[in-house]
């Protein structure tokens, strides 16, 4: 009997370590899902998008704080930062630069994590930014970094943001390929930034559509 409650004490501990671990893992991963879907749905609110992406900014950044070896909250600040130094005009520029440092250090943890929205959203910067003296605009690097991502994931972001690419680039058959590609995915579970970014490809679509007419 003595040797009964040793063991039963030890397999409740275990289970109670386990199940802690679990709810951890649970809320690491529903705040990752919360941040990736304020990425796009900020875009689409009215008010002030500096101020909302500033607070993405502190959430993002308690998380790389708690989880500093993990990918992915490297990349949601990541994101946050570039998204709000977008709306900052000349004064995000610096912004941008410590953008690019976050996603690196996401690749540099896992260059695979997140289906390669690292890649993506790295080269979405690239070619966002102005280029130099202002800034550090790369198109090439850009579109090498979109390829990446292709490779690690076939999903709506890689169609989509490659796509966006395109249309700037005036490369208009390859970016209508693309766009269109990214609608004929249905919304992943557990997604449901998916819908928005659909109107956002829509629109691409609309705006493709008036670039070809006005050349004909």
């Amino acid at each position: 009997m003595n040797g009964i409650f040793p063991r039963l004490a030890a397999a409740l501990l275990f289970s109670t370590a386990a199940l802690s671990s679990a709810s951890e893992s649970n809320q690491f991963d529903a705040t990752c899902a919360e941040l990736r879907y304020q990425l796009t749905a900020i875009e689409h609110q009215p008010g002030d998008k500096v101020a909302a992406f500033g607070k993405m900014i502190e959430q993002a950044d308690a998380l790389v704080q708690a989880h500093p070896d993990r990918p992915e909250p490297w990349l949601w600040k990541g994101v946050a930062v570039a998204s709000q130094a977008k709306h900052s005009g000349l004064k995000g520029l610096a912004r941008a630069k410590e953008a690019r440092q976050l996603l690196e250090k996401s690749i540099a943890l896992d260059p695979q994590n997140t289906g390669g929205a690292a890649y993506l959203a790295l080269g979405t910067l690239y070619f966002k930014v102005p280029r130099w003296p202002l800034s550090f605009r790369d198109d090439t690097q850009a579109e090498a970094l979109f390829k990446k991502a292709a490779t690690l994931a076939d999903h709506l972001d890689t169609h989509y943001r490659y796509g966006e690419f395109l249309l700037a680039r005036k490369r208009y058959a390859a970016a209508r390929k693309e766009l269109q590609t990214a609608l004929t995915y249905p919304a992943r579970p557990g997604f449901p930034e998916d819908t928005l970014k659909k109107e956002d490809i829509r629109n691409f679509l609309a705006r493709l559509d008036k670039a070809e007419n006005a050349q004909r």
